[in-house]
């Protein structure tokens, strides 16, 4: 596997656990059902413990986690899109119409976070060495992209994903899809 599409992947991943927890933030604040701001807390509490772990497995690897990357601004673009459309809608005045506008924005930056999280397990097979371990080392929670509201126990390495889809396409530095 070649060392940018790591880089390019990681990168993106820790972008979109930023932007979880920016739109996890979003969602509770459209929250109408008690039971759904629990979960969303729960969820954001484990995207920002992604997040540090992603930080780590940069650093880990000497990449600079600051680095804005092509691919990166777009991951921040959507995720920023995401928290405005829950902004608008809260701001109309319809919670339940909010509430699942905010559903729907969780769901997409669920499935980006795990479409992420297989990928890098893909990669690890295909890589050894610092690069292997690093792309193995998922935290020990993940959210539940089934909308249960319950941290799921991961082991490192191992992704709960359960697609069958085998890609190793990744927005790439330059912004095109490799």
């Amino acid at each position: 596997m070649k060392r940018k599409h790591i880089k390019d992947l990681l990168y993106q991943s820790l972008e979109t656990e930023r932007a979880a927890a920016a739109i996890y933030a979003a969602a509770i604040r459209c929250a109408d059902s008690n039971d759904l701001k629990k979960e969303w807390k729960t969820n954001l509490s484990s995207a920002k413990d992604n997040k540090r772990a992603l930080r780590k497995v940069l650093e880990k690897l000497d990449l600079d986690p600051g680095k804005k990357t092509p691919a990166r601004r777009i991951i921040a673009h959507l995720g920023d899109s995401l928290v405005t459309t829950m902004d608008m809608a809260r701001k109309a005045g319809d919670k339940k119409a909010a509430q699942g506008v905010a559903s729907e924005c969780v769901v997409f930056i669920e499935s980006k976070h795990e479409f992420n999280w297989a990928l890098m397990a893909e990669m690890a097979s295909d890589t050894d060495g610092d690069e292997a371990e690093a792309l193995e080392s998922r935290p020990t929670t993940e959210v539940d992209p089934g909308g249960a509201g319950k941290p799921k126990s991961a082991k490192p390495g191992k992704t709960k994903t359960k697609t069958k889809r085998r890609s190793s396409n990744v927005i790439a530095g330059d912004g095109s899809i490799k």
